[in-house]
């Protein structure tokens, strides 16, 4: 029995580098072939699954040097409690990189996706820095923030800023009864760390509501599903019924031109699904702006509201259109009432003199 022990020892002791790696790997290609839609129980039981894994293996490694640690002989574990930790880290930033990426336009929720994708990264590249431990319970704080930003929504199936600041206070309120489970774990541990902890939590929660209230982080759970460029878009019973000038045939990645060859003052129609959780109700606004070659930005052109119900694989469907246009470079962004974005339909009008040949779908 002893010679298994100090087998086993040894070969942990000579693989270790490798552990990290894998796990944080292996986290995410558990996320690619398993996460698929934010709403599905599954996908939303992986995620706390992964926050339950490092919630647990941080504060195992937070008994070091206490007498339950020696009890349990924490030093030896701890490889495996790092791996554990990466392994989970590495499934909820990929998780959440995922679900965010699919949530908003990446031309105004970068800054937040890329850190997002940072994190994830960083489990690998710098596992030195994530084997600190007023880092690792940031990091901690960071996975529940940025959960709960996806997980109070759907409960009540709302979104806004009086949702995201409950998420918020959910947050706070999570993370306070983790930090006196770590008291209880190590107290003279707690008392020399919990300073840096709060100063280190509590600018990552001043950082996520700056980012939020400049629409840096993404609409969530909202994504976009389709956007067409349509001649005609008629209502039916159920569905709706498009007209469409067809890309040529070498063209594999989208069948529908988003140049639109306009006779006389015909109307361009703009039509997107957005996906919602079932029972989700909110406002979206197609926001219509003309790119001006002259002053070289986006000039707003104006604002269609429209309101939206949960409940289709395919989206919720709406349209707008727009007859006062000119020829040139346009976009509509497709928004919530408050201004994020959850992305962009770019076309271009080009006037002739004759209507191109029309194909009709029912999409």
């Amino acid at each position: 029995m002893e010679d298994v022990i100090v087998e086993k020892e040894s070969f942990l002791k000579k693989y270790r580098h490798w552990i990290a790696p894998v796990a944080i790997f292996g986290g995410f290609i558990a996320d690619i072939f398993t996460l698929n839609q934010i709403d599905q129980v599954f996908d939303q039981g992986v995620l706390v699954v992964h926050l339950l894994i490092s919630g647990f293996a941080i504060a195992m490694l937070f008994t070091t040097g206490s007498k339950l640690g020696e009890k349990i002989n924490i030093e030896e574990k701890a490889g495996i409690l790092e791996a554990l930790m990466l392994f989970s880290f590495g499934g909820l930033f990929s998780g959440f990189a995922i679900f965010y990426t699919r949530s908003g336009s990446l031309a105004s929720s970068w800054p937040f996706i890329l850190i997002m994708i940072l994190l994830m990264v960083g489990t690998e590249l710098y596992k030195k820095v994530y084997r600190r431990l007023v880092f690792q319970i940031t990091l901690y704080f960071i996975s529940i923030f940025a959960y709960m930003i996806m997980f109070v929504p759907l409960i009540l199936n709302k979104m806004g800023s009086w949702v995201f600041l409950l998420s918020g206070l959910s947050t706070l309120v999570l993370t306070y009864f983790y930090y006196l489970i770590l008291r209880w774990l190590n107290k003279g541990r707690y008392k020399k760390y919990i300073s840096k902890i709060i100063i280190s939590s509590g600018l990552f929660f001043v950082i996520f509501n700056v980012a939020y209230f400049t629409n840096i982080i993404p609409p969530v759970p909202l994504s976009l599903k389709f956007t067409a460029v349509y001649h005609n878009v008629e209502k039916l019973y159920p569905g709706y019924e498009a007209t469409y000038e067809a890309n040529p045939w070498y063209n594999i990645f989208r069948k529908r031109s988003r140049v639109f060859h306009r006779v006389g003052s015909e109307p361009v129609w703009v039509f997107a699904s957005v996906f919602a959780p079932t029972s989700f109700s909110t406002e979206v606004d197609h926001v219509w702006e003309y790119y001006d070659t002259e002053k070289l930005k986006w000039v707003h052109k104006g604002i269609v509201p429209l309101s939206i119900q949960g409940g289709s694989k395919k989206g919720w469907a709406g349209f707008s259109y727009r007859q006062d246009i000119k020829d040139g470079r346009w976009r509509v962004g497709v928004t919530t009432d408050r201004g994020q974005v959850i992305g962009y339909v770019y076309l271009r009008v080009v006037s002739v003199a004759e209507t191109p040949e029309l194909t009709t779908e029912r999409p």
